[in-house]
């Protein structure tokens, strides 16, 4: 694991356990229940990595304790933006929960342990991609593996307030941030229902709409088995995104 070398794990509550090679040059970092601050600390190491080695991709897997991320503002760029609701700032002291000030784009974001989170760690330069085309590629990515999955057929890309929505509902939130070409932050499937995320969602807007708009999966599918391991499992094996 050469990339990895000088590393010192340990300082962001990983092991090489954590980590899982596929192919030369892509490597994909799972834990679940990752404090978001040492995610976050991780993340922006290995962006530097990358950088200097830019035919490598990390791919993170993980969920995070409750928490509240918020970025630098909603972007209003299409008509359905202009009813975005942003964060207010008075619930700080009342929220309950952790909130993170981020660098990325966007307003409130939510993450709990019910949750798949997605981080691609990846060149754009070395992909010839550009930002947003790679973010619609990473989303029909995962609604293909949960369509594979889970039987399910009501699932779109929503491109005016972008995500993964079944019907009227949202199931996945995603936000990236380029460094120097180099793409990091992701995507937030919900797995299952978390009453404790329900009762902030009742006082927040995440992503600028009211929380009752979010759902799960345990919510759309009669698959109750282990969401985490199983949608991990298709992504490591069967993404045509992320391999070599």
């Amino acid at each position: 694991m050469n990339f990895f070398d000088g590393l010192t794990l340990s300082e962001f509550d990983l092991t090489f356990e954590n980590i899982h090679i596929k192919g030369k040059n892509t490597f994909y970092v799972i834990k679940e229940n990752w404090s978001y601050e040492l995610a976050l600390l991780f993340q922006e190491e290995v962006v530097q990595r990358v950088y200097l080695d830019k035919k490598v991709k990390v791919i993170i897997l993980c969920s995070h304790p409750h928490c509240l991320t918020l970025g630098r503002g909603l972007q209003r760029r299409t008509k359905a933006d202009t009813f975005l609701i942003d964060f207010d700032n008075e619930l700080r002291e009342v929220i309950g929960i952790p909130i993170h000030d981020i660098k990325r784009g966007g307003g409130v974001t939510f993450h709990h342990p019910g949750q798949l989170v997605l981080y691609p760690i990846v060149s754009l330069e070395n992909c010839k991609k550009k930002v947003m085309d790679f973010l619609r590629e990473i989303l029909n990515e995962v609604k293909g593996s949960l369509e594979s999955l889970y039987d399910l057929t009501n699932l779109s890309c929503e491109e005016d307030l972008i995500g993964i929505w079944t019907n009227d509902k949202k199931l996945a939130s995603i936000g990236l941030c380029s460094h120097k070409f180099i793409t990091y932050h992701g995507l937030a499937l919900n797995l299952y229902l978390d009453e404790k995320m329900q009762k902030v969602l009742s006082n927040i807007y995440p992503c600028g709409i009211s929380g009752d708009r979010y759902i799960s999966l345990d919510q759309i599918t009669k698959h109750k088995d282990n969401f985490f391991e199983e949608i991990s499992s298709e992504i490591i094996q069967s993404s045509s995104l992320f391999g070599e």
